[in-house]
């Protein structure tokens, strides 16, 4: 079965963050009934959930694609397909996930194609997702042996809301916090950029949409300096749009550095004062007369923290 439509072309509403109004795009074609898939989303996760209000077809073409701005025409879009096996769909029939591990910021679009009563009309049920992946990372130089953990905070701006008068209402901030051991280490997270679950409905419920991040580090272990790479990102592009739609995401990287001072023991000074000799060791006899055995090393054993 051929999909007789495609977003760029159907999409019946979309607002993302930088967009001051509802964009109306053009018209689906007569035969494609398009209807807008919930999706959910989770941060710290890859999977993305998605939900219908009611149960699919059983034999449904699916297809995945990210969308981007033509590089030689800013009129133009291109559509890159990307492996469908990332959408999945549970035994209900009304709800899946979104697979978007490994992929590069930007905007995405699962399609889930449906044959109906009427052989000359499908429904199209689409998933949107805009993303951009961020990492943080935690560098320790020195002996940080007396640090328990560090908390690295990310405080985003998200995208509000317009009411009856056209203004603009600010979002509230959303926070995310990362804890690491004294070793350090990368996490990684995945800011919404735009999610459509709706077609026309400005109050439906919508996830936040991050812009811009100040970073912080809450907990430094007692570092003697703190160094951050990256204190303030920026998630979103707001100098390239089409049509009201931004394309553009940023992948961001973060890099707080501790430094602690060194370790000052030397291993002359784990053992006796190096000025200190130890006191001989009285010969073992046995065995034939005059031999000498030496003395047997006894292993110290770990103590168990109780």
């Amino acid at each position: 079965m051929k999909k007789q439509g495609k977003l760029s072309t159907a999409l019946g509403a979309v607002i993302l963050a930088g967009a001051t109004t509802l964009i109306v795009a053009s018209p689906a074609a007569a035969d494609s009934n398009f209807i807008i898939l919930k999706v959910t989303t989770d941060a710290f996760g890859s999977d993305w959930g998605w939900s219908a209000n009611d149960p699919l077809c059983e034999d449904p073409d699916i297809s995945a694609y990210r969308l981007a701005l033509d590089p030689t025409n800013p009129n133009e879009t291109i559509e890159t397909e990307i492996d469908s096996d990332r959408v999945t769909i549970n035994d209900d029939r009304a709800t899946g996930s979104f697979d978007i591990s490994g992929l590069e910021s930007g905007f995405y679009v699962f399609e889930i194609a449906c044959e109906t009563d009427n052989p000359d009309d499908i429904d199209i049920y689409q998933g949107l997702a805009a993303f951009a992946q961020v990492d943080v990372q935690k560098v320790v130089v020195g002996d940080a042996s007396g640090a328990d953990e560090f908390v690295i905070n990310l405080t985003c701006e998200t995208f509000g809301t317009f009411d009856e008068g056209d203004d603009y209402i600010p979002g509230a901030p959303r926070e995310f916090d990362f804890t690491f051991g004294p070793q350090g280490g990368i996490q990684s997270i995945y800011m919404v950029t735009g999610i459509v679950d709706f077609l026309s409905d400005m109050s439906a419920d919508m996830p936040p949409i991050e812009m811009a991040c100040v970073v912080e580090e809450t907990v430094d272990g007692g570092a003697e300096s703190v160094a951050i790479q990256n204190p303030e990102i920026e998630i979103l592009d707001t100098s390239i749009e089409h049509e009201g739609i931004l394309f553009s995401m940023r992948d961001n990287t973060v890099v707080v550095t501790n430094t602690f001072a060194a370790s000052t023991e030397t291993p002359d000074e784990v053992g006796p004062d190096a000025d200190e000799k130890p006191a001989p060791t009285p010969p073992v006899t046995g065995g034939h007369q005059g031999d000498t055995v030496p003395a047997t090393a006894v292993k110290s054993q770990p103590t168990m923290a109780g």
